[in-house]
């Protein structure tokens, strides 16, 4: 199967730069991505169909996450610099 027909026929359509940006990020970076959910989706349906239990990092996961992670990356610091004294909205 091409990159084309998976991101057709089994991600409903996702544009394959989307799959792309995906697939070269780390951690939960594209999280919000749409390919995130589709492909989640895919290949649990695929899980079940082939009759696989589901794997100990898997179990724990859904035990340590009940609502499942956050569809946003986390922030990174950004670092403030201000004079002694200057107050900057937001940080305390």
């Amino acid at each position: 199967m091409t990159k084309k027909d998976f991101c057709d026929l089994a991600l409903g359509g996702v544009n394959s730069n989307a799959l792309a940006k995906f697939l070269s990020s780390k951690k939960q970076d594209q999280a919000g991505n749409a390919v995130y959910y589709k492909a989640y989706g895919f290949f649990e349906k695929k899980r079940i169909m082939e009759g696989e239990a589901k794997s100990a990092a898997r179990r724990k996961n859904e035990k340590d996450q009940p609502e499942g992670f956050a569809l946003q990356a986390p922030k990174t610091m950004k670092w403030v610099y201000c004079v002694p004294g200057e107050v900057i909205p937001g940080f305390y």
